[in-house]
């Protein structure tokens, strides 16, 4: 019988944008998604409250599987290149490239259920919201990625996978009672050189909107330099609807791997 990571496999084998997948599989009921209503705002849903959004009677149990699409090669070593704007290629793969990973969102929810389960892929509700004012949503990919035991998160907030953050990610939760993938820790900037011991900071200076401090990335000046400065630059340009920037994830040292930690 055909597995959901088969299946996603093979819309991957039609595309140029992403190498094969990695899969990581959060219990429904992990606390930390309920902790995300204090950590990201209190409109953060939780996995039941997702599937609430379409079923009547929610499962009580089940499973948020999680995939990161890494970056092909060529795609992350073009936009190494870049200092203000993204490369085509990596525009592409933002604009394009999601439109593979919304291909693998219908495809997960059909997949399950199919097989008699509730599945809901959350960027697909209509219930699914984005504020551009705090620049938050009410269901992060990253957040699930991070309980589903895939990586951590860096000072730009990128999150740091087994294949570093030049990826996109997608999620689907099904009353699927699956295997959790195992969380090293609860220490949401463990991969981070700089939050371990102060040392890298590369991202810092990769940033062309100075959205990236020691303090951190300022996500509303971030937003402002992609929506206000590089799309309407690139986006005729490059034939998409949005370009991304990225610049921020390339020619740092977590590009396609977690980095070195030193010892204490």
């Amino acid at each position: 019988m055909e597995t959901f990571e088969q299946v996603v496999e093979s819309i991957l084998g039609d595309q140029e944008y992403f190498a094969p997948a990695l899969f990581g599989y959060a219990d429904l009921n992990d606390p930390l998604f309920t902790r995300f209503k204090e950590i990201i705002g209190p409109e953060h849903m939780t996995p039941r409250e997702a599937l609430a959004c379409r079923y009547d009677s929610a499962a009580v149990q089940g499973t948020v599987v999680v995939w990161i699409l890494p970056i092909v090669k060529q795609t992350i070593l073009a936009n190494r290149q870049q200092k203000r704007y993204p490369a085509h290629a990596w525009a592409h793969t933002r604009h394009f490239g999601e439109q593979v990973n919304q291909q693998i969102r219908r495809k997960a929810e059909l997949f399950f259920s199919e097989r008699g389960e509730q599945a809901v892929a959350p960027l697909l509700l209509e219930q699914w919201q984005a504020d551009y004012t705090t620049c938050t949503s009410n269901w992060s990919e990253r957040h699930a990625a991070f309980v589903a035991g895939m990586g951590s998160f860096g000072l730009s907030d990128a999150f740091i996978s087994d294949v570093g953050v030049t990826h996109r990610i997608g999620s689907v939760i099904t009353s699927a009672v699956l295997p959790p993938s195992q969380r090293l820790n609860d220490d949401p900037y463990a991969r981070c050189p700089y939050h371990h011991d102060g040392s890298c900071g590369v991202c810092i200076k990769r940033c062309p909107a100075q959205a990236i401090t020691s303090e951190g990335h300022d996500k509303l000046a971030c937003h402002d330099y992609t929506r206000n400065v590089v799309n309407p630059q690139c986006n005729d340009r490059f034939g998409v609807e949005i370009s991304g920037c990225g610049l921020c994830t390339t020619a740092v040292p977590c590009e396609q791997r977690p980095p070195r930690l030193k010892r204490a």
